[in-house]
């Protein structure tokens, strides 16, 4: 005698994965309030010695200029002489872009102190906004900058015209973005690989799509079919905890839109991200944001 039962564990299987996610969306959560703590703290620290620049280089650039007629006759007198080690007659241009260069990187140190607090301070409920999207993918680059001149020489950005608003929290969608980027940086093999950011609106279905392209080491079909669970990650041995892709997952699906992948060993990554699109577009216009970052090289 065979006997032999059946059984349907679609269900089960579902909710593990649900409890997986939430139990990673609450490690998510805690590691972003510990972020905020050590962000404010730092910020703190940053702007106390910013907020004396800030002051300062204004009031040196004003005491220069009074002095100025008075080492002009001097340097009527005597020629020209030297100060700080270079002739008067070139310091002359030089100190007022020194002081007004200071000023404006003093203003720069401010902004983006402002925007790290912004972005790690707890993320509390409230009604969603209409979010552009060009506008969040900005704000991302900003924050990863640093990264972006490490990681490739190649970094291209490419924003769409006349995108609609999406509903939705800005600062989740950045989270999106920036474990986006992260992830494509990371799999470039080295600096002359690049990095292709870009979104548009798909006529077909009037969704914004927001595209990381990237040419890294690529996924085999079995990790590709695999990166989307939480806790997996291919970098395990190098401190990642396999979080980031699954809580895009979650916030994609939080704004009622999808997340999808694709993958080639040897080519890259293509990480595709649509959004419904709501009310009138906001024309903001194709930009080259990558011509904005500094070279830094």
């Amino acid at each position: 005698m065979v006997y032999c039962t059946f059984r349907d564990i679609t269900t089960r299987i579902r909710m593990e994965e649900d409890a997986k996610l939430h139990q990673a969306q609450l490690i998510h959560a805690n590691r972003m309030t510990s972020l905020g703590k050590i962000v404010s703290g730092v910020a703190h620290e940053v702007n106390n010695p910013n907020n004396l620049v800030m002051f300062n280089a204004p009031m040196i650039l004003s005491a220069w200029e009074d002095a100025v007629p008075v080492l002009d006759a001097y340097s009527r007198e005597k020629s020209d002489f030297s100060l700080g080690g270079f002739p008067y007659s070139e310091m002359k241009e030089v100190v007022p872009r020194l002081a007004a260069g200071i000023s404006d990187a003093s203003a720069r140190i401010k902004a983006i102190v402002e925007n790290l607090k912004d972005f790690a301070r707890q993320d509390t409920p409230r009604t969603p906004a209409a979010v552009q999207v060009n506008d969040v993918v900005r704000m991302a680059i900003t924050f990863l900058n640093h990264e972006i001149l490490r990681a490739t020489r190649r970094f291209e950005v490419a924003n769409g015209e006349d995108l609609p608003p999406v509903m939705g929290s800005a600062q989740r969608l950045e989270q999106v973005v920036i474990n986006l980027l992260n992830n494509a940086l990371q799999a470039l093999p080295s600096n002359r690989h690049g990095v292709r950011v870009s979104t548009r609106l798909a006529p077909e279905t009037g969704e914004v799509e927001l595209c990381v392209e990237d040419e890294g080491v690529g996924m085999s079909p079995e990790v590709l079919e695999r990166i989307k669970e939480p806790f997996f990650s291919t970098h395990l041995d190098s401190g990642g905890l396999g979080l980031g892709v699954s809580i895009c997952r979650s916030i994609v699906q939080e704004h009622k839109g999808t997340l999808e992948f694709e993958s080639e060993v040897g080519k890259g990554t293509r990480a595709v991200v649509r959004l419904p699109g709501i009310g009138d577009t906001i024309g903001d216009g194709a930009e080259d944001l990558a011509s904005k970052i500094p070279s830094g090289r």
